[in-house]
């Protein structure tokens, strides 16, 4: 079966879902491709590894100016990032 499109949106990522919003309200016939999951990298996939590291290093600034505020620690402060992702991955 053949379908007529106006226009064809590869790619269901930040830009995709608005663009076929305007076009549809134009009256325009839209199809979307997308090989996987609909809404793109960084909601799906890619942000929340960026997120893990964000959180990681903004803990481990805090815990090493620890002593600024009377913190005592006996040990250097590391971040250990496959723990941090995995931690953030659950939650």
């Amino acid at each position: 079966m053949r379908q007529d499109f106006d226009a064809i949106i590869i790619g269901a990522g930040q830009a995709g879902p608005s663009l076929a919003g305007r076009l549809t309200q134009a009256g325009w016939k839209v199809a979307f491709v997308e090989r996987k999951l609909f809404g793109g990298t960084c909601v799906n996939v890619g942000c929340t590894p960026t997120k893990a590291m964000v959180a990681s290093a903004h803990a481990a600034h805090i815990a090493r100016r620890g002593n600024d505020f009377g913190v005592v620690r006996h040990e250097p402060v590391s971040v250990d990032m496959k723990k941090s992702w995995l931690a953030r991955m659950r939650s």
